[in-house]
């Protein structure tokens, strides 16, 4: 795709959508920051009941690694980050898609580290 369109799209977008961009941006900034502090309660809070969580851990790969479809069911997912001693998400490359007043959608590029106890020097 060509640049210059790419950011002719962005140039002017209305208060809303830049208000939406940032409250999605914020709200995986807070998902990360809670995750790497071990709160599956404020982390779950973040989610609808109806959630869509979609996990792709093989870039290249075109189906999910993980895909699930309700709050409840994140329950496990984030109850297993209690088995490191310590874990730190680091965001890079994020791309809104179609932000609306209720919904959007995003797609983030970054890395993500776990430290089990057993490795850590006593």
């Amino acid at each position: 795709m060509d640049h210059d369109v790419l950011m002719r799209k962005y140039v002017t977008i209305s208060p809303e959508e830049a208000a939406n961009r940032v409250a999605i941006r914020e709200l995986v900034e807070d998902y990360a920051h809670f995750a790497d502090r071990r709160d599956a309660k404020a982390q779950m809070a973040l989610f609808t009941s109806d959630a869509h969580f979609v996990v792709y851990m093989n870039a290249k790969g075109p189906k999910p690694t993980q895909e699930l479809h309700s709050r409840e069911a994140l329950a496990p997912v984030f109850a297993d980050l209690n088995q490191y001693a310590a874990t730190m998400h680091f965001f890079g490359q994020t791309t809104i898609l179609t932000p609306t007043r209720d919904r959007g959608t995003q797609d983030n590029c970054g890395l993500y580290s776990r430290v089990r106890a057993s490795s850590l020097r006593q």
